[in-house]
C-alpha cells in the first residue's frame, strides 16, 4: 500500500491511499493492532482535513474514526464534513455505528 506523506513540525507520517470499509471502532482498531498501520489521532486527522479541503486524498464527506477511543461504548471521530471531532457513546439500544476508516503508519 503506498499512499502519501505529510510532514508538519510535530508529526510525520504516510497516509493510506485509499479507505478501509465501514467498520466499528472496535475492528478499526483490531485491525490497526496487526499491522505497522494505525488509526489516527485528532491531530493528524486535521492535518489530513486540510488536504481535503483542497480536494487532496480522496476522503469521502464522513465522519472517521480516529485513534483515541477507548472501545465501542466510547470512540471518537473525526467529520471531513466540518473538521471537528466527536465522542460517541453507545448503549444496548444504540449499538455501535460503522464508519469509514482511513490508516496512517508513522514515518
Amino acid at each position: 500500500m503506498k499512499g502519501f506523506f505529510i510532514l508538519s513540525h510535530d508529526h510525520s507520517f504516510e497516509v493510506a491511499p485509499s479507505d478501509l470499509e465501514e467498520m466499528t471502532f472496535e475492528e478499526a482498531r483490531e485491525l490497526s493492532r496487526n499491522e505497522r498501520w494505525r488509526l489516527p489521532y485528532k491531530e493528524e486527522h486535521e492535518l489530513m482535513y486540510r488536504l481535503h479541503q483542497k480536494t487532496i486524498g480522496n476522503f469521502q464527506f464522513a465522519s472517521y474514526w480516529s485513534a483515541e477511543g477507548y472501545n465501542n461504548k466510547n470512540a471518537f471521530t473525526f467529520s471531513y464534513s466540518n473538521g471537528m471531532s466527536f465522542q460517541l457513546t453507545t448503549t444496548q439500544s444504540k449499538p455501535a455505528p460503522k464508519k469509514p476508516v482511513r490508516l496512517v503508519r508513522t514515518i
